[in-house]
């Protein structure tokens, strides 16, 4: 059973996420409401310490946890891609990114404002995939590919690859996706925001 929680849109729980725990959203919520409480008694610590001094950051720091780094971004024009090489999927168009993280219009990538961890998810929707190739999905972190998956076509007249991610990121840290084909002629990625997505939210 998933499990979405609307402070985090984007972030979904399953069963499986947390096989060891019985009620697995009291979990989740327990873990929250833990991570809120420590970082507000390092306010509170921080306030005490050097109360004048301290203003800003703590201000800055309450704002973070009113308002979360999250965004979702979709492709909004039917892109090529070439067989045999990684190509960037460059989603330029935005649903809402909370903080100006995500560049839509010329890097397409996600450079995160905050060091944390974050749930990155994308989905690529290929149309006209024949049977018996290689579809891959990955995510880069600063330019170097962290994690991949592959995805069986069938010869469907289309296919979805889905990958997902916790990743940990510093201060200007940035997030792209790829996708990898062995069609061995050029195949199409389909646009709109239910078919090829990107969805990057804070968890702390």
């Amino acid at each position: 059973m998933p499990y979405e929680f609307p402070k985090y849109p984007g972030a979904i729980f399953t069963d499986e996420d947390f096989p060891d725990q019985k009620d697995n959203e009291n979990w989740v919520y327990d873990w929250l409401v833990n991570a809120l409480k420590e970082e507000l008694q390092a306010c509170l610590t921080e306030l005490g310490t050097n109360p004048k001094g301290a203003y800003a950051s703590v201000k800055a720091r309450i704002e973070a946890i009113q308002s979360p780094a999250r965004v979702r971004a979709y492709l909004n024009t039917i892109t090529g891609v070439a067989s045999g090489e990684f190509v960037k999927v460059p989603f330029d168009a935005e649903e809402y990114d909370e903080k100006g993280e995500y560049d839509h219009e010329v890097n397409h990538k996600y450079t995160a404002k905050e060091t944390g961890l974050y749930l990155i998810t994308s989905a690529v929707n290929f149309k006209a995939i024949d049977s018996d190739i290689v579809f891959l999905l990955a995510i880069f972190k600063n330019g170097t590919q962290i994690n991949w998956v592959t995805t069986p076509t069938g010869g469907q007249p289309a296919i979805t690859g889905l990958i997902t991610e916790i990743v940990k990121l510093n201060q200007n840290d940035y997030i792209e996706i790829f996708c990898y084909h062995e069609a061995g002629v050029n195949k199409d990625i389909d646009k709109n925001s239910y078919k090829t997505w990107l969805s990057i939210a804070k968890l702390g």
